[in-house]
């Protein structure tokens, strides 16, 4: 049966008036040359990129991503399987984004590939929740407040884009981004107010989700894969799209 993936609505990232002329990067972003072959400068540029955005970025009308607002999430995973999870995610507060250390990063301009891969030491998400579903023989079944919390992972971005003309200068289109989670040291969930707030089955179901996190967490991965995906598709987006990219690099001339 098909399942769906996260479905991600963002709050808006951007703010003001449309950008009509080309932008520079800000002063607090590193710039490479484009022959940085060992990509030693591309990995301490994407980090630097990275925690420059926390606050916003006011040149570029981008609000600040930590913490970021998160209107919905859906996720839908496991149908007629031991673990079932129909969930939306609402309201929602992320935060952790600051602590991001990249690891590598190389890219393939002549393709415009990207590939990074970063360490998040915690992602915690605070909000409303609707549940319904079942884990092994419990049933999940709430509305109320949740947190959730990843600590200690690695994630692979592949990021693809096109060129795209505009007013005779070239910028980047993001086409594809592919998220991949990986090495995650736990996965901690608390959903209040479960089974309409019968405490002892409350207590009892977040019990066993956190004693058995690698379960609960391998059935919906996908969707928060590429619901936190579609989040690095969206802030990059709208700095290529403000960016043409002999901006973004040292110049050589």
């Amino acid at each position: 049966m098909e399942m769906m993936r996260g479905v991600l609505l963002l709050a808006l990232l951007y703010c003001g008036a449309t950008i009509t002329t080309a932008a520079k990067l800000p002063d607090t972003f590193l710039k490479c040359k484009r022959t940085d072959y060992e990509n030693v400068c591309l990995k301490h540029a994407v980090e630097k990129a990275l925690k420059a955005m926390k606050n916003g970025i006011p040149s570029l009308q981008l609000l600040p991503i930590d913490p970021l607002a998160v209107t919905k999430i859906s996720i839908e995973e496991g149908a007629n399987q031991p673990i079932t999870v129909k969930l939306d995610l609402l309201n929602a507060e992320l935060t952790g984004l600051y602590g991001v250390e990249v690891v590598s990063a190389s890219y393939n301009l002549s393709q415009r590939i990207f590939d990074v891969e970063v360490f998040l030491p915690s992602l915690n998400l605070v909000g409303d929740y609707d549940m319904d579903g079942k884990f092994l023989l419990l049933p999940l079944k709430g509305k109320g407040k949740c947190n959730l919390t990843l600590s200690k992972f690695k994630a692979n971005f592949l990021l693809k884009a096109r060129d795209i003309k505009k007013k005779n200068d070239i910028y980047w289109d993001i086409t594809s981004i592919t998220l991949g989670i990986h090495d995650v040291s736990n996965f901690h969930v608390n959903f209040e107010n479960l089974f309409n707030g019968d405490k002892a089955l409350g207590d009892t179901t977040n019990k066993a989700l956190n004693d058995n996190w690698e379960e609960f967490w391998g059935v919906i991965r996908p969707s928060i894969e590429q619901a936190f995906g579609d989040v690095f598709a969206h802030v990059a987006n709208i700095i290529f799209s403000r960016v043409p990219e002999k901006n973004l690099f040292v110049s050589t001339s």
